[in-house]
């Protein structure tokens, strides 16, 4: 992602997010929030950068 408050957060999805439990909130973030946010911010630097 390309904001500052995203910078470096893919090194550290090993400490938040335990694939082995299928009920864990925290999934959200990394399977929709993240992807979400980062398709929405690269299309707009895209476009900005037009």
């Amino acid at each position: 992602m390309t904001s500052s408050y995203f910078k470096g957060i893919n090194y550290f999805k090993w400490l938040f997010y335990d694939t082995s439990k299928p009920t864990e909130r925290k999934s959200f973030f990394w399977e929709f929030y993240y992807p979400l946010l980062n398709t929405i911010l690269e299309e707009e630097k895209e476009i900005l950068n037009k």
